[in-house]
């Protein structure tokens, strides 16, 4: 079972499709994405990523995709993007690749989902993403607290 003082953030965290969509909102766009290493073997691509806001991390995450169940041209496609793959899927509906959460889990202070990487309905890979959730419950009160004064003002 997970903290209740989580709940609002894994609520939110949980109300966006993509893990990009939710590192964008609450850092107002202000996040740095990085590629941590590429492995490319002849069966198998694997990508291990990371968000940090204000130099702290929010978000490491490990994506794996077998090669002979995608297309060549999404495949090389995606090796030259050097964005997030949620932002990807988003930017290319036409793509055919969806991600589908299989698990949930929180441990501590970290937030853990494993997707599925289907292309056209059919799983090619996956994803592991975990949250670094102390941290992501400052950013949101600080995001609540700021829309707070917002309103205050306004009135």
């Amino acid at each position: 079972m997970h903290n209740n003082n989580f709940d609002d953030i894994i609520g939110t965290i949980t109300s966006f499709d993509f893990s990009t969509d939710f590192i964008d909102w609450i850092s107002n766009g202000n996040f740095v994405f990085s590629i941590l290493s590429e492995t490319n073997n002849s069966r198998t691509y694997t990508r291990s990523i990371q968000f940090t806001v204000r130099n702290m991390t929010v978000l490491n995450g490990i994506i794996k995709i077998l090669k002979n169940s995608i297309s060549n041209d999404i495949f090389h496609d995606l090796l030259r993007t050097r964005k997030p793959i949620g932002r990807y899927i988003t930017l290319n509906p036409a793509s055919g690749l969806t991600k589908h959460i299989v698990f949930k889990d929180v441990k501590s202070h970290q937030y853990h989902i494993i997707s599925n990487i289907c292309y056209r309905n059919r799983t090619c890979g996956h994803c592991s993403e975990v949250f670094n959730l102390n941290y992501l419950s400052c950013l949101f009160l600080e995001k609540q607290s700021t829309a707070n004064q917002g309103a205050i003002h306004s009135k």
